[in-house]
């Protein structure tokens, strides 16, 4: 069966094979492509799914999963402060799966930026991560590098960048044995 995504969306960049109680899907991440749940977005990314049924002789559809329906917007309190940048944030670069009672589904965009700050765009990175049956209500972002603290450790902001430029969601991956531990590079 082939799947065929939007052009120069990258779609198929990052695929996983899972398994929910509606049946066989093929997990794709596309990390330019534009989906119509974050308006005023442009190319954010997203997570695609392929139903798999047989007979797989036919050329199947994919359907783009809603992960985040608020456009850029601002949030946290200090010191975890934040304004999206979700443009061109390439989500479903990364991409992870698990199935069963404990499993999850784990997507991410390492070019995501916070620019709560004028003078800099801080390239943190944001994932996604969900339980194995991919119900939009169990959808928790995570930012896990957007401590202002750790921005810029220095005293002046000017040489030594920490969190800054770290790019979470390069690499991830979770764990089969403990449901609460997911490894983000």
């Amino acid at each position: 069966r082939i799947f065929i995504g939007q052009k120069s969306s990258y779609f198929g960049l990052s695929v996983k094979l899972h398994r929910t109680s509606q049946g066989a899907r093929l997990l794709v991440g596309s990390p330019k492509a534009n989906t119509t749940f974050e308006a005023n977005v442009v190319e954010p990314g997203g997570l695609f799914f392929c139903e798999l049924r047989n007979p797989l002789t036919a050329n199947g559809s994919c359907n783009p999963f809603p992960l985040d329906r608020n456009g850029n917007s601002n949030g946290g309190s200090n010191p975890t402060t934040y304004k999206d940048k979700k443009d061109d944030q390439w989500m479903g670069v990364t991409l992870d799966a698990i199935q069963g009672t404990n499993g999850r589904v784990l997507t991410c965009g390492h070019r995501w930026i916070n620019v709560q700050y004028s003078n800099h765009h801080l390239i943190n990175g944001a994932c996604y991560v969900m339980d194995s049956e991919m119900r939009e209500n169990s959808i928790k972002r995570l930012l896990p590098l957007i401590n202002a603290n750790m921005q810029f450790p220095n005293e002046n902001r000017q040489s030594l960048y920490g969190f800054a430029y770290g790019q979470a969601g390069i690499s991830a991956a979770l764990s089969k044995s403990n449901p609460q531990v997911l490894a983000i590079g």
